[in-house]
């Protein structure tokens, strides 16, 4: 069965008349599998033209300087600016039911979408783009990781989540695939079982939600990247 809006009439056979029932099986998002292709494709020019003018904006003739005041400027945009606003729709506005979706805004504030076929919460999907982001900035998986796992400790004395960090593991994968080939189709990676690893399993809001099987329309939808700081 797909998720969806079903209207079912019954006839008793007692001369009574028909009967209809209606059962809402509420979809994700609509599945915003291209719009993160062409995406992915596209973090490596800006990471690194955002790179190149943190540097600048942080030159000091003392280099130790530049380097501190560059690494403050990543563990600011890290935690405060890098949150993309996503609202994924279908061109019929069937995926999700408008009625049933939460608003969705800037800082964090996200929605369940679908990715190839798979309902993920939009902040991992926003995880896993932070990483690839990372990986053109330069970091390795390994400090992204730690990096994750510091700034949650800041926040709530509690390391990163599961899912989180296999977000940012994902996201270091596709920077790997289009290293080796730029023009490769990241679906390849966001397989089914990769992308079950983003779903908190103690979450039932995913059990709630049906995948959308319809894919995300330019017209109606919502992606936009976050705005990012030069200086800490």
């Amino acid at each position: 069965m797909v998720g969806g809006l079903y209207q079912f009439e019954f006839d008793l056979g007692l001369g009574c008349p028909v009967s209809e029932a209606n059962i809402l099986l509420p979809l994700a998002g609509a599945d915003m599998s291209a719009w993160l292709n062409a995406e992915a494709k596209a973090i490596g020019a800006w990471a690194d033209s955002h790179r190149i003018d943190t540097e600048a904006a942080n030159y000091s003739p003392i280099p130790f300087v530049t380097m501190y005041n560059v690494y403050r400027t990543w563990c600011s945009l890290s935690a405060s600016f890098f949150d993309y606003v996503f609202d994924p729709i279908d061109a019929q506005q069937q995926a999700p039911c408008r009625r049933f979706q939460p608003w969705i805004g800037p800082g964090g504030h996200y929605g369940y979408v679908t990715v190839n076929g798979v309902v993920v919460h939009a902040s991992k999907i926003n995880n896993m783009l932070w990483g690839l982001f990372g990986r053109y900035w330069g970091w390795s998986e390994t400090s992204l990781r730690l990096g994750a796992h510091l700034n949650q400790l800041a926040r709530t004395l509690r390391t990163d989540g599961e899912t989180s960090q296999s977000a940012i593991a994902l996201g270091a994968e596709i920077y790997n695939l289009l290293q080796s080939s730029p023009s490769a189709d990241i679906r390849t990676v966001l397989t089914e079982s990769n992308l079950r690893k983003l779903v908190d399993p103690n979450d039932l809001d995913e059990e709630k939600l049906w995948p959308s099987p319809y894919p995300a329309d330019s017209g109606n939808s919502t992606f936009v990247r976050p705005w990012l700081p030069t200086t800490p």
